[in-house]
């Protein structure tokens, strides 16, 4: 994302939006998809995937956001 990584973004839509629903979706970079995502849980994502991931767990994930 330009300008701003996605732990940032949690962060800060979480301080203005508490209330809304966040999944996190990591392809891991250098240290891999499960530092990012633990964090993210940590920080407030409501469900987090790990690329790559079928469209069944996407759909199950938003079912469990909803």
């Amino acid at each position: 994302m330009p300008g701003k990584e996605g732990i940032e973004t949690i962060v800060g839509v979480k301080k203005s939006h508490p209330d809304i629903k966040i999944v996190a979706i990591s392809g891991g970079g250098k240290v891999g998809p499960e530092n990012h995502l633990v964090l993210a849980d940590a920080l407030g994502a409501d469900a987090t995937l790990k690329k790559p991931f079928s469209i069944q767990e996407l759909l199950l994930s938003l079912k469990l956001v909803d």
